[in-house]
């Protein structure tokens, strides 16, 4: 069954927090949904007061992701925690949203149309995430005052990432195929992080495992964003391009600056943070 659910334009403007409301929730459908609790502003509502819930039989019911999905539509940029805690399924969310989308999902698949805000996929535990547009801040990373980010799972961003990407992160996959803002994987304890176009401002800070791969049209702006505490490993091929190729074979998606980053004939390598026991891996391509 596809549930959609659209915002009412009359509350495109005020904030909704929807962190609950997710496939399998609920098994007797729309009705149920529609006196689901969510936050409006400041207020607790019903969501059926906020958003019209409809429902449909699809004929791709037997699907890895589950046999049930949600669809969100309207005006969604002050919509927060779609997919939050997802476990199963498939959400869609038709356009832009909000902040938190999919935050400590488990499990299940989430697709974006465009873009979103601060703090998606953070201490994500399993299932993929799919944005067509760019994201904001700490993308897989970890909320203030734990310790643990990103912990398996996959984030596939087509456009651009903002700042501390990956911060925390200890599993997984965070692919970006546009530029990341500065502090990506900072404190880093494993997992892989691609940047197709580049890393604008200081990275890798405090890695203690963990794999970074991007481009560089500048020795010296790389030697500088990377700082003192990551020495010179040379000049190597990726050792994980048959691995890293037959994922993108899975999951397609591939675009120019990613087919330029993994063709790369030769990668420079960097090992950090010396601090932290050098442990973490920088690849970069030299464009």
């Amino acid at each position: 069954m596809a549930i959609r659910l659209r915002l009412h334009d009359s509350q495109s403007n005020t904030p909704v927090r929807v962190g609950g409301v997710l496939p399998g929730v609920v098994d007797s459908g729309p009705d149920s949904l529609k006196r689901m609790p969510v936050w409006l502003g400041n207020r607790q509502v019903d969501l059926g007061e906020v958003f019209e819930v409809t429902s449909e039989l699809v004929a791709d019911l037997d699907t890895e992701e589950g046999p049930e999905r949600h669809c969100w539509q309207g005006d969604l940029r002050c919509v927060h925690e779609i997919g939050a805690g997802l476990q199963q399924g498939r959400v869609q969310i038709q356009g832009d949203a909000g902040r938190h989308i999919g935050a400590q999902m488990r499990g299940g698949l989430l697709e974006v149309d465009g873009d979103v805000s601060d703090f998606l996929g953070v201490e994500m535990q399993g299932g993929q995430i799919r944005v067509m547009g760019n994201a904001g801040d700490w993308t897989g990373a970890v909320y203030p005052g734990t310790r643990s980010g990103m912990n398996r799972g996959e984030i596939l961003v087509d456009g651009n990432a903002g700042a501390g990407t990956g911060q925390g992160m200890r599993r997984g996959i965070i692919l970006i195929q546009g530029t990341a803002g500065p502090q990506v994987g900072w404190n880093m304890r494993g997992g892989t992080i691609l940047v197709g176009k580049g890393i604008e401002g200081p990275f890798g800070t405090g890695m203690i495992r963990g794999t970074v791969i991007t481009i560089s049209d500048s020795a010296d702006s790389l030697l500088k964003n990377l700082g003192p505490t990551f020495r010179s490993g040379g000049r190597i091929s990726l050792p994980m391009i048959g691995l890293m190729k037959r994922w993108f074979a899975k999951h397609g998606r591939r675009s120019e600056s990613i087919e330029r980053l993994l063709n790369s004939p030769t990668y420079k390598m960097f090992h950090g943070d010396i601090l932290k026991g050098s442990r973490g891996e920088v690849l970069v391509a030299e464009s």
